[in-house]
């Protein structure tokens, strides 16, 4: 429906086209390190009060109302809640994006994880084959097809003899050469879905693609989409979703009351952003290891990252030689 598909387009690229969604590459990518340190920190904060276990991490430490202590305890509490959805949610979303998704499936091809794909030439020729094509309906992705007048039918019919029950989602093709495909339609609290290739002309079966048999990758790659779009277990999941998205709001928000708690308030630009005292050299070239292989991996990540390494390189030289 419109609404539907503008909101959509608003979640995969704010409208900007491609300067929206590598914004929203970098956004998910950063929700990774955020989540992540901001769970250590926390841990860290929680261990220095004598606090053992998981229950302050999750109930919070005692502050004065409107402190940024009690600011940053809200914070922190809310990311522990929700820390497994974001980073599930930063994990299922960056397999489609442009840079990080690239560098994924070439991971995933080289490894020989995907199951082959159903074979939908009626020539023999293998066909090329996106691996997230059978979820784009749920995209709004749509294309022209070839005129298969009366074959609907006869597709249906083979469908349904060869086993596959339930609702059916089936695409017709683009060519002559190319099989109609008919895959279960997944929904709510279904887990599987069988794919077949059937001739539109005569209602030969050319292939079919069961999920039982299909590689471990391809199973959680299928799952963590439609756990990430909300359709798996129906309003239960999208409450979920819908807590976990209300969620970073507020960690953006708390995020930002504290650094306006202890923003520079005598003019001029704040201090470095960081700082290394206390870290060896053979942790700092372990970090900066890790850190060129994640960037190399998460390009947007690695570049934002050396930005940011930049900046706080200048800060620090600009404090030195005001301190002189």
């Amino acid at each position: 429906m419109p609404l539907r598909s503008w909101i959509s387009g608003l979640h995969r690229g704010l409208h900007l086209g491609a300067p929206g969604e590598i914004y929203s590459e970098l956004a998910a990518s950063w929700l990774f390190v955020l989540a992540l340190s901001g769970i250590f920190l926390w841990w860290r904060k929680v261990r220095a009060t004598r606090n053992r276990g998981l229950a302050p991490m999750l109930t919070g430490l005692a502050a004065r109302r409107g402190s940024r202590q009690n600011t940053m305890s809200l914070h922190a509490t809310v990311g522990t809640w929700l820390v497994v959805a974001m980073l599930g949610i930063a994990a299922t979303g960056l397999t489609w994006s442009t840079f990080a998704g690239a560098n994924i499936n070439s991971v995933v091809t080289a490894m020989d994880w995907r199951t082959a794909p159903l074979q939908t030439s009626l020539n023999g020729e293998a066909a090329e084959t996106d691996p997230h094509a059978e979820h784009e309906d749920h995209l709004g992705v749509h294309t022209q097809h070839l005129s298969t007048d009366g074959q609907a039918p006869t597709v249906l019919a083979t469908a349904r003899q060869v086993g596959l029950d339930g609702p059916l989602r089936m695409v017709a093709p683009t060519d002559a050469d190319t099989a109609w495909t008919v895959s279960q339609q997944w929904g709510p609290w279904v887990f599987s879905s069988d794919s077949v290739a059937v001739d539109g002309t005569d209602g030969r079966l050319v292939d079919r693609l069961d999920f039982e048999d299909q590689s471990m990758y391809s199973k959680l790659s299928a799952w963590g989409i439609y756990l990430h779009m909300g359709i798996m277990f129906a309003l239960p999941l999208q409450i979920a979703l819908a807590a976990t998205a209300l969620g970073i709001v507020v960690l953006t928000i708390t995020g930002y009351r504290m650094w306006w708690k202890r923003r520079p308030t005598r003019g001029g630009l704040p201090t470095a952003l960081g700082t290394t005292n206390g870290i060896g050299w053979p942790v700092g070239m372990i970090a900066a290891v890790i850190a060129l292989a994640v960037g190399l991996f998460l390009p947007l990540l690695g570049i934002s990252l050396a930005v940011f390494v930049v900046v706080d390189i200048l800060a620090s030289l600009r404090a030195g030689r005001t301190r002189r």
